[in-house]
């Protein structure tokens, strides 16, 4: 099951590189901002909308801010 989250905290507006190959535009949340910088591994979470889907945000992959 997918996890998620409450977007209550701080966000930041983010360009993340999927592995893949894709880059999105996104938001980068449960991070403080003097741990933000290029380069910063993350993983994905998932935020409900309002029409039901959810969106896919980011923090710091394993813990790391």
């Amino acid at each position: 099951m997918a996890q998620m989250i409450s977007v209550t905290e701080m966000i930041f507006a983010a360009l993340v590189d999927l592995e893949e190959g894709v880059r999105l535009v996104t938001n980068l949340v449960d991070v403080d901002k003097e741990s933000v910088r290029f380069d910063l591994p993350v993983e994905v979470v998932w935020a409900p909308a309002s029409d039901g889907y959810h969106v896919p945000l980011f923090r710091p992959r394993d813990g790391r801010s």
